[in-house]
């Protein structure tokens, strides 16, 4: 990934974010957004252009270590369970599925 920008302060109730550019444009944003009960949801964008590249798990694996420094204990996220690239994704960074009863997957990971 050709540069990152890292954002956010949880002290003030702040999300987390990361920034992937390739020179003047946005190649992905990955988001730790507080929900109110000392968790925080993962959300993650990566342009159809630079897909594929790694791009997603470098924002992630990045946005967590961010997350663990900031004391952060525990991170979650819903995806579709037909999106496969994605939760193999998830998978690979330790994320371990907690409700599977929708269309959707509830996925939680302790940092």
């Amino acid at each position: 990934m050709p540069g990152a920008r890292l954002g956010g302060n949880p002290d003030r109730g702040d999300g987390l974010n990361v920034i992937a550019w390739n020179d003047d444009d946005v190649a992905g944003h990955a988001t730790l957004v507080p929900d109110g009960n000392s968790s925080y949801e993962l959300a993650i964008f990566v342009h159809q252009d630079y897909q594929r590249a790694g791009i997603g798990s470098h924002l992630i694996r990045t946005l967590l270590g961010y997350g663990r420094a900031q004391d952060i204990d525990k991170v979650w996220l819903t995806v579709e369970r037909w999106n496969r690239a994605a939760v193999n994704l998830y998978r690979n960074v330790g994320f371990e599925t907690a409700d599977a009863e929708s269309f959707e997957l509830e996925m939680v990971l302790r940092l």
